[in-house]
This record gives structure tokens, C-alpha cells and sequence, in this order.
């Protein structure tokens, strides 16, 4: 079972995949505000797991799962933090912060309805948008 800190470590590496294309510890340890030595443990840690493949002075690869999961709690991140922000109002700022303490105590179920929730309602609201448009 991954931890908190785990998917904070796994969500960071795909965000600078997505964002970089290639992935650093120092650029991990940079964003998550910790040290090196604690990315290199928690690598390791993510490697047993299966999610990132073996690599102790190079670049760090996400597995296929790793990419998956990487992805998937990317996801339920930015649907809380847009749900804070679009729906209820909150601060950009506050809402970022906010998604990351929440994305921790939603169930994976509750998190996929957060998210068909959020895509039906986008799209309830851009197909107003584009009846008002024409």
C-alpha cells in the first residue's frame, strides 16, 4: 500500500515528466521542499513497488504502472483544486493547497465521482457558454 508521502513523491515525478520530459531527484527534492537523501529513500521505496524503474545516478523513469498511478493521483489533484476554485470559490492559492491535504482522505471511489462529476458539469457549462455564443 503506497503512503501519503509515496503518492506526494509519485504525483511530483509524473508532473515533471509532463512539465520537462525527464525527471531529477534535485528537481524533486526542489518542488516537494526536501533533501536529497530523503528522495533517494523514497526512490527506492517507489522502485521496490514497481513504479519506477532502477536508476541510482541518472534520470528516474517511471514504470508503465508508476506513469499510471503518477497520472491518476495527478488527476484527482486537479479535480479537488478546481472544484475548490470553480464550484465553491475558493483562492487559486488556497484551493492548491487545500486539494493536496484532501487528495489524501477521499477513497479512490469518491475521487472518480469528484471527477464525473466535474467533467459533466464542465461540459453542462460549456455547452451554455456556446448556446449563448451563437
Amino acid at each position: 500500500m503506497i503512503t501519503r508521502g509515496e503518492e506526494d513523491y509519485l504525483r511530483t515525478i509524473y508532473e515533471i515528466w509532463i512539465d520537462v520530459g525527464e525527471v531529477h531527484s534535485v528537481e524533486v527534492a526542489r518542488r516537494l521542499g526536501v533533501s536529497k537523501p530523503s528522495v533517494r529513500k523514497t526512490l527506492d521505496v517507489l522502485e521496490r513497488d514497481g513504479y519506477v524503474e532502477p536508476s541510482h545516478y541518472g534520470p528516474v523513469h517511471l514504470t508503465e504502472e508508476g506513469r499510471a498511478e503518477g497520472r491518476r493521483l495527478h488527476d484527482r489533484y486537479v479535480v479537488i483544486e478546481r472544484f475548490l476554485a470553480e464550484n465553491l470559490g475558493v483562492d487559486k492559492d488556497l484551493a492548491a493547497e487545500e486539494a493536496h491535504g484532501i487528495e489524501h482522505s477521499i477513497s479512490y471511489d469518491t475521487g472518480r465521482r469528484l471527477e464525473d462529476y466535474m467533467r459533466d458539469h464542465l461540459r453542462a457549462r460549456d455547452g451554455a457558454r456556446a448556446g449563448h455564443e451563437e
